[in-house]
Parts: C-alpha cells; sequence; structure tokens
C-alpha cells in the first residue's frame, strides 16, 4: 500500500470506521472493535489512533507486551500524543512501575496543562509511591481545571489527612460536603480530620450520627471506637471495635485498635493477639524483617541464634528489649538491631550478644523476631513483665549533680509524634515546682523544647546539661547520677524505668496503651509513678499533684537522712 497521504474519501471512510470501532469497544464488544482496528490500519499502515487503540484492546486482555508495542508504534507516529502517553503510563502503572508513570507524563502535562486524565494517573502514581505532597499538588491542579467535583475533594482531603494537614483536610471536607450533605464517607473522614485535632466528643458526635443512619458501616464504626478510646472509654471502644471485625472480619485497622484497647484495660493474652494484626495494615505495607530467617514463633532456642530487631519508637526499643533476658534462658544467642542512639544502651542488656545499627549487615541467624511480638511469644500479663526492677546499665556513672536532691525534667516530645501536642506539658505549668530551694533541678530536654528556658528568663532555674545529653548512653549516665526524673511520655521515662530510676511520668487523658488509664503505678517499671490528666490538654491537676508529691518526697528524704539516736 502507498505510504503517500490518503484521499478525503479515504479519510471519512477511517473517521467513520473509528467513530464505529470506539463505541463496540466501550460496549464491550472487543472483538469486533479489533477488526475495525485492523481495517483501519489497512487504509492507514501508521494511523496512530487505532494503534493506540489496539494497545488499549491487548493490554485489556492481559497482554501488556503486545499493549505496550503498538501504543509505542503509535508515539513514533505521533510524539505528542497525550491520550496514547497516559495510557502506557496507565500499563506502566498497572505494572507496578509507578516512577516509570510519572516519567512519561512529566513532560505531558507540562505541555497540555488542562490533560485531566493524564492529571488522574499523575496522581495515582504519587499515591503508589507514597509521595503525598506531590499528590497534593496534583489534586489542587485538577480542582482548578474542575471546581466542584467531589471526588476530587475528597481524595484531595484525605492525601492532606495522610499528610497530617488536618486543618486544611477538615476545610477541605467541609467543601466537599457542600455538594453532598449526605456523603457518609466525607463525613466520616471529616470526623476523622477533627479527631486528630484532639476534638474527640466533636468527631463521635458525627460518627454517632452516621451510625445511626448506617449501623453497619464499618469505616465510622472503627473511628467512634478510636474517639471512645481517646476519651477514656476502652470498654467501650472494645465493642465498637468487636462488631465492626463481626460485620468484616479481615478488617486489620479494627483488629489491631482492638488490641489497644484490650492491652489498655490489662486483658493482655488477648490484646497482643490483636495487637499483631498491625503487619496486615497498609502503614506496614513496605514493612520488611531485616535477616533472611524465619520468625521465630516460640521454637526450642537451645544452641540456636536469634535476631531481635526494633520495630517502632526508641521508647518501644528500650521498653522490649528486656525479653533478651528471657531469650537468653532459653539457651539462645541474642543478636538485636537497633537505631544507632541506642545501640551502647542495647549492649549493657544481660543477654543480649551483638548489636547491630539499622545500616549494618546482620548476621545470619536462625530465628528472628520484633521485640514487640516478645510479650505475645511469652504470654505476658501484668504478674510476668520480666525486668520490671531495671535491666540496663549506665556505662560511666561519672555525672556528679551540683547538690542533692537532683531532680531531671523532660515537658517536650518529638514534635513530628502523632499524639505530640497532648503529650507534651508546657514548661511554664512547672513554675511553682521548680520554686523550691531544697531541690537541683537539671534539664533532660534535649533539642526541641530548650528554647522555652530562654524564653521564660528560667536559665538560673534549670540547670542545662544538655551537652552531656547526646546520645542514649552519654543520657543514661546522667539519669542515673540523679534522684529523680520527671517527665512526660517519652523515651526519656522508659529510659529511667529501665535504669531503675526513681521517675514520674506526666499522662495525658489518651495515654498510651502501656500506661493503662486509671493507675498510679504500671507493671513495666516499678520505679515509676504516673500522674494523670483529667481533661485532655488541662494539666493543672497533674502538676498540683506533682508539687505534693515532691514535697512529701522531699519531707520522706529528710526523715531517712536524719542519724537514729
Amino acid at each position: 500500500m502507498s505510504n503517500s497521504p490518503p484521499s478525503d474519501d479515504v479519510e471519512a471512510r477511517i473517521e467513520t470506521l473509528l467513530s464505529e470501532a470506539v463505541g463496540l469497544h466501550s460496549a464491550g464488544r472487543i472483538g469486533l472493535a479489533e477488526q475495525i482496528y485492523q481495517s483501519i490500519l489497512k487504509l492507514q499502515r501508521h494511523h496512530p489512533v487505532a494503534l493506540h487503540m489496539l494497545g488499549v484492546l491487548s493490554y485489556q486482555r492481559g497482554n501488556h507486551d503486545k499493549g505496550i508495542r503498538f501504543i509505542r508504534r503509535a508515539l513514533t507516529v505521533r510524539p505528542d500524543f497525550p491520550d496514547a502517553i497516559n495510557s502506557l503510563a496507565g500499563i506502566y502503572l498497572h505494572a507496578g512501575d509507578a516512577e516509570q508513570a510519572l516519567s512519561l507524563l512529566t513532560e505531558t502535562l507540562a505541555l497540555h496543562e488542562d490533560f485531566m486524565a493524564g492529571l488522574e494517573t499523575q496522581v495515582r502514581a504519587q499515591i503508589r509511591l507514597r509521595d503525598y505532597e506531590a499528590a497534593a499538588a496534583t489534586y489542587q491542579r485538577m480542582d482548578a481545571l474542575k471546581p466542584g467535583n467531589q471526588a476530587i475533594l475528597k481524595d484531595w482531603a484525605a492525601t492532606l489527612l495522610t499528610l497530617g494537614r488536618y486543618g486544611e483536610a477538615e476545610a477541605m471536607f467541609g467543601r466537599a460536603l457542600e455538594l453532598n450533605a449526605s456523603d457518609k464517607d466525607v463525613r466520616c473522614y471529616l470526623a476523622q480530620a477533627i479527631k486528630s485535632h484532639g476534638r474527640f466528643a466533636e468527631a463521635l458526635s458525627i460518627l454517632d450520627d452516621i451510625l445511626s443512619e448506617h449501623p453497619e458501616y464499618v469505616p465510622a464504626l472503627v473511628h467512634a471506637g478510636d474517639a471512645v478510646q481517646a476519651l477514656g472509654q476502652p470498654s467501650d471502644a472494645i465493642e465498637h471495635f468487636r462488631k465492626a471485625i463481626a460485620l468484616q472480619p479481615d478488617h486489620a485497622e479494627a483488629h489491631f485498635n482492638l488490641g489497644v484497647s484490650l492491652l489498655t484495660v490489662g486483658e493482655y493474652r488477648e490484646g497482643w493477639k490483636e495487637y499483631a494484626w498491625r503487619f496486615r495494615m497498609s502503614a506496614y505495607a513496605a514493612f520488611k524483617p531485616p535477616a533472611d530467617a524465619p520468625l521465630w514463633e516460640g521454637e526450642p532456642l537451645a544452641g540456636r541464634s536469634i535476631l531481635i530487631f526494633a520495630e517502632q519508637g526508641l521508647g518501644d526499643t528500650i521498653q522490649f528489649a528486656r525479653y533478651a533476658t528471657l531469650l537468653k534462658e532459653q539457651g539462645a544467642t541474642v543478636h538485636c538491631q537497633c537505631s544507632q542512639s541506642v545501640a551502647g544502651l542495647m549492649a549493657t542488656i544481660d543477654g543480649i550478644s551483638e548489636v547491630y545499627t539499622l545500616t549494618q549487615v546482620v548476621p545470619r541467624v536462625d530465628f528472628q523476631i520484633s521485640m514487640m511480638e516478645l510479650p505475645r511469644l511469652f504470654d505476658t500479663d501484668d504478674e510476668t513483665v520480666p525486668c520490671r526492677d531495671g535491666y540496663v546499665r549506665a556505662s560511666q556513672n561519672t555525672f556528679r549533680p551540683q547538690r542533692r536532691p537532683a531532680v531531671g525534667l523532660v515537658w517536650q516530645g518529638n514534635v513530628e509524634h502523632k499524639n505530640d501536642a497532648f503529650r507534651s506539658a508546657p514548661l511554664a505549668g512547672f513554675d511553682r515546682l521548680l520554686s523550691r530551694e531544697d531541690v537541683a533541678f537539671y534539664s533532660l530536654q534535649y533539642g526541641q523544647g530548650v528554647e522555652q528556658v530562654a524564653a521564660l528568663g528560667w536559665q538560673q532555674r534549670l540547670v542545662d546539661i544538655s551537652p552531656q545529653l547526646a546520645g542514649f548512653t552519654n543520657t543514661a549516665d546522667v539519669v542515673s547520677g540523679l534522684d529523680l526524673v520527671i517527665t512526660v511520655d517519652t523515651s526519656m521515662a522508659h529510659l529511667a524505668g529501665a535504669l531503675g530510676v526513681p521517675v514520674w511520668v506526666l499522662a495525658s487523658t489518651t495515654a498510651d496503651w502501656r500506661w493503662g488509664r486509671d493507675t498510679e503505678t504500671t507493671c513495666w517499671y516499678s520505679s515509676m509513678r504516673l500522674f494523670r490528666q483529667r481533661r485532655l490538654g488541662v494539666w493543672d491537676d497533674v502538676f498540683a499533684g506533682l508539687e505534693k508529691a515532691l514535697a512529701d518526697w522531699v519531707a520522706g528524704r529528710a526523715i531517712e537522712a536524719k542519724p537514729t539516736v
């Protein structure tokens, strides 16, 4: 066939055939559509649209390679063919190559700013790559092109929620509800955004309204359970989660949250099993144990080696590394992988033979297990927690306070922690506590939060020893030389407890499951005392309790120091 340009009659014939083929294709009659696409290629050998549509058809039939070949032929004929580029990007995205999909779309979307189909593929690729900032920017671009589209607003708001931009997410869900006030999904998302601000009662009100209309709507049940858990009602939370699981038995988040609530009320046996569902949650999609070894599930360990590895935060690592002692008692050689900052501290635990940082190659071992799974495997309850009197050691013991009694203070946690706004307390609240002249106060604050000392002009009230707190090994040396540590719920609480140093912890109403809800003591550390909020965000009662307790503690020390006759 000649390669010369087709006549007007042939062009008209091709347009008619193409319209017919696309209609059949859209109706699912792909066999007839394919025949017509092929007929078009007989009339015009390199017709880009027919080649593109044959590529799409081949992909739909499951022949991805053939689909790619057809589409690339179309792009050879017409390099700037947005629909074909988008189809090719979609094929790569479906095959798991989101980076290639984005690469294909970048130039096209720069040239064709209003190409909505390409933006839709781009944002799916960005979400797949967990580049939520880029995805939010793409949704903003889509909203500008197609304002008032609830689906775009909902997905944009959900992305903002993932980014922790809760105020923006709340406003965006509000916009979506203006378009359809009855949409239960958007209402549930809105409640989630409100809940993330700590307005749990307000969120629960929205969720209860949804459940009154849709009593079997699982997302609302799960978020309502989370809200009542935060409001200090773990038993009600358990009821919500159990109902969600009855409706959707494989709902990983409902199981995990049930585990958190059960652990909060001390129902450890079932709680540990439900807590293990976290590994099936999307947040753990990329999680991979570090060694090439089976996960330990209680097999005999005499003469075997096992790697225990850190899974979550530094406080969790300190809290659960204690189980190395039990593994050693079973005859195991215990290796440990953890963050560089706590590696030296882990090396002081009886039972751990070698410590590896996260960047080091771990040894070949017989088994491996996350530290946070060890309580489940040892069937831990509040009576069988090991090493509650302490299990780490300060390697130097060189810190000498200027005078006694010496009390260390921590008021600010890591601001990146999702609960930090609730667990951290303002330094100003310690004003009356720090007015005691018979106690030497030392700032154990490191990094974030230290600026509050200068802002308050309290440099003379708190001795700054931050230069000695670089790394947990050095911090352990300081803490072991103190008489008491007063801290919000941070890794410092775990360090002091693991050292066996007296430690008082300020616990918010949303305190983590490990601190329970009612008691002043904890089964995890015998040297720890908990001072609890009565209302979320209000620390006044806690500070009042600390002042009285410190007065009693100082008086008690004075009595103990009196010489006997």
